[in-house]
Parts: structure tokens; C-alpha cells; sequence
């Protein structure tokens, strides 16, 4: 049984409206849920709790088995300045309990004039210190150096191809049967189910960083084999102290 798509909008009501609980409004063929003031009021009083020992762990455990969606749909906006409207879940989180990736639904809304458009990015690194730092590699020549790095070793290779592969299953499985159908028919599988990590053909290239961590961190927080050696690559070169952030737990 394959997920709803999970649309939120977390914007501000009008003054002295007082809306009740969120509710799904039928857009075909998608469901956009659209959360109230009061949630994200909610969100920001809410603060970890002191884990035993001072265990990071432990506060990442206890925060993704604790906060609800909206909840944590409403820490992302914060992150990034805006919200995630096709956000699915927070696929891994941060050592100081902040959501580092979210996993996507690979439709979204856009705006009014565009009901519906593909959205190939599987996983988005949301972490604002994270992103930085990689940001960083990637100004000082990261994708080019990470290119010629993973064509010298063939295992990492076959490796990456793996993880393509993978990426498009997980995509393609996300959508249900009814989105399946208006992908095909407005001619996206090439944007949907065609396209590995970083909206990418050829797994033998690199481009966007970024993608390629936030994939790292889920398949290290699933324990999946292989791992993306690209962001594996890249967790090696990031500073120790973003390194201790990056716990890979979700």
C-alpha cells in the first residue's frame, strides 16, 4: 500500500480566524493538507527533551518517534525560510535533534497557474550548517574533484550505479497508482522514474553536492548497501565538527 502524498501548507490565517483541526482538500490528483496557526505555534514552544546521560542519540530517537509531521514540517519552514508543501517525513536527523533530510513526494504544487509539476529531488538536505559546508566544497571545486574521483575507482562505480537504481525505485514506489497514471500520461516518467540522484542519466557524472549527502545520510540512517560513495566521499572532507552534527538516524 503505497503512502498518500502529503502536501503542507504552513502559512498564517487571517486575523481572529480561529480554523479548526487540518484537513485534506481534494486537488486532483493530489491531496494538499493544509495545517493550522496553533500547529506552528505549537512547534515553536517545543524544545528536545534532556536525553539520559546527554545522549545525542537519544534525543534524536526520542525526537522522530515524538513529533508529529506538522510538527516537524514546521521546524523545516524555519530551517529554510519557507515550507517543504510535498514533504513526506524527515528521513534523517541532526545530533542536536533539527531535521537534516527530508524525503519528497515526487509531486508537487507549485503555484496557482501550475496545479501540479514533477519533483525529482528524493531526498533535500535541510540543515542550514550542513548545507553550508557543503556549499563550501563545492565553491572551491568539489563537484570536478568528486568527478574524476569517483571514475578512478570502478567499485565506487558500481556502487553509485546501485544507488541510482535505487533512488528511482524508491521515487517511483512513492507515488500512488492514480499519480502513476498522470505521470505517465503528461509524459514525466523521464523526469520521475528515469532520472537517479541529482536528477541524473548518467551515473558516471556529478553534479549538486548537496543531493548526493542528503542521500548519504538516509542510506546510512537505513543501513542500506551500498552506501553512496559520493557522499561518503564528501562526509570525509566536511570540517569534524559538521561531521558530529550529521548523526545518520532518522
Amino acid at each position: 500500500q503505497h503512502p498518500r502524498p502529503l502536501f503542507h501548507h504552513l502559512q498564517r490565517h487571517r486575523r481572529h480566524q480561529d480554523p479548526p483541526h487540518p484537513r485534506p482538500v481534494k486537488l486532483s490528483p493530489v491531496v494538499f493538507n493544509q495545517s493550522t496557526r496553533g500547529t506552528i505555534a505549537r512547534a515553536r514552544r517545543m524544545r528536545p527533551r534532556r536525553a539520559a546521560r546527554g545522549s545525542a542519540l537519544a534525543i534524536v530517537t526520542w525526537m522522530s518517534q515524538r513529533m508529529s509531521l506538522e510538527e516537524a514540517a514546521a521546524r523545516v519552514q524555519r530551517q529554510l525560510g519557507y515550507a517543504v508543501p510535498n514533504m513526506v517525513r524527515v528521513a534523517a536527523w541532526t545530533s542536536d535533534g533539527e531535521p537534516a533530510v527530508v524525503e519528497t513526494y515526487p509531486l508537487r504544487r507549485h503555484h496557482h497557474k501550475v496545479p501540479v509539476e514533477p519533483f525529482p529531488t528524493l531526498f533535500w538536505l535541510t540543515d542550514r550548517r550542513l548545507s553550508a559546508a557543503v556549499s563550501r566544497i563545492e565553491a572551491e571545486g568539489g563537484v570536478t574533484e568528486a568527478r574524476a574521483e569517483i571514475r578512478s575507482r570502478p567499485e565506487d562505480l558500481r556502487a553509485l550505479e546501485e544507488v541510482h537504481a535505487r533512488y528511482k525505485r524508491r521515487r517511483w514506489a512513492l507515488l500512488t497508482e492514480e499519480d502513476r497514471l498522470l505521470v505517465e500520461s503528461r509524459g514525466w516518467t523521464t523526469k520521475i522514474y528515469d532520472v537517479g540522484v541529482a536528477g541524473l542519466v548518467d551515473a558516471t557524472d556529478v553534479k549538486c553536492l548537496h543531493a548526493h549527502y542528503a542521500n548519504f545520510l538516509v542510506d546510512r540512517a537505513e543501513a542500506a548497501d551500498p552506501i553512496n560513495p559520493l557522499g561518503l566521499w564528501l562526509h570525509d572532507r566536511l570540517p569534524t565538527d559538521i561531521q558530529d552534527i550529521a548523526v545518520p538516524h532518522s
